[in-house]
């Protein structure tokens, strides 16, 4: 407990210590839990200031709230409190939540927001356990929103609700409606086995492989295809994927050369001859005489494709009927 819940760091200010001592020392403070409360009202007195810079780097975030700052919200001051007692020699540690506001729900269900989260402190007492503490003044002393703030040593106990009066007991040899309210509560549990984990992560890691192979194949199939468009997008992506299935275009090669042999290769012979015509027609022909439609040369490249992507893979593309 003391090891875990004692920790400072090695460079804290001596000047954090010497502070706590003079508030305790002020009031000549005995007991654990009044020098707890002390530092909780000492900081309380704080002006609450969601606007306040962060610390300096290098510079403790205590020392810097203690003697500079002097206002802030819940993670300074709960901050500040919780290394302020383990100075002392107080086990605590900080918790972080989120504080409920009675106006937004009731007794069992509450609208709870990204603005609730907030800190507090824990400090620990033998024989008690953890006693919530609230070092900040925008809301009441205890945990977030004050909830679970029971005076330690006031006399006062948590309130623990009774369902006794809700249910009747159930006589014996009486069968139990399983639709019923009683008849719920005498089912026995179920108990669920543990969530393989393991197994998880493992299909998420194969996922995200996946993934990442499926986005570097689509980032390297458009690698240098942003300037084109039209036919002659068409026309660069069927001599790339040509020449990875070792069929590319030899120096000495015309477009429609080069064409006619790749599309005979891969029984394609037709819808090569029609993507090379749509491309020199794009590219030296007159704008105003199309002779081949863009559907068509779109269906070209499309039977040009699944056959290359086929031969790539070792299977012998389909003949066209």
């Amino acid at each position: 407990m003391k090891e875990r819940y004692l920790q400072l760091p090695k460079n804290l200010p001596a000047s954090v210590g010497a502070e706590t001592d003079r508030i305790i020392n002020d009031r000549r403070l005995q007991t654990p839990y009044e020098k707890a409360k002390a530092i909780e009202e000492y900081l309380r007195q704080m002006p609450y200031d969601l606007a306040v810079p962060s610390p300096p780097p290098g510079r403790d975030a205590a020392e810097f709230l203690l003697f500079e700052l002097k206002r802030g919200y819940f993670d300074y001051q709960s901050t500040a409190m919780c290394v302020m007692l383990r100075t002392e020699g107080i086990p605590c540690r900080l918790a972080v939540g989120y504080a409920l506001d009675p106006e937004t729900g009731d007794e069992t269900s509450y609208v709870i927001r990204k603005d609730n989260a907030y800190t507090w402190v824990e400090v620990f007492f033998p024989g008690y356990g953890w006693i919530n503490f609230n070092p900040t003044a925008d809301r009441p002393s205890g945990g977030a929103g004050g909830l679970g703030s029971v005076e330690f040593g006031s006399g006062e106990e948590p309130f623990v609700p009774d369902f006794s009066d809700v249910f009747d007991p159930i006589p014996d040899g009486i069968e139990i409606d399983p639709n019923s309210p009683q008849g719920a509560l005498a089912e026995q549990p179920v108990v669920n086995s543990q969530f393989p984990w393991p197994l998880a992560i493992g299909l998420a890691g194969i996922l995200a492989v996946f993934v990442a192979m499926a986005v570097a194949g689509r980032m390297a199939w458009n690698w240098g295809l942003g300037d084109l468009d039209g036919r002659g997008r068409l026309w660069a992506k069927t001599q790339r994927l040509a020449g990875w299935a070792k069929l590319g275009s030899r120096p000495s090669e015309t477009p429609r050369e080069w064409s006619r042999r790749m599309g005979r290769s891969i029984d394609r012979e037709s819808d090569a001859i029609q993507l090379s015509d749509a491309y020199e027609e794009s590219r030296y022909g007159r704008p105003d005489l199309v002779r081949i439609d863009d559907a068509d040369a779109e269906s070209s490249y499309n039977s040009l494709r699944g056959a290359l992507a086929a031969k790539l893979l070792r299977r012998k593309p389909r003949k066209k009927t």
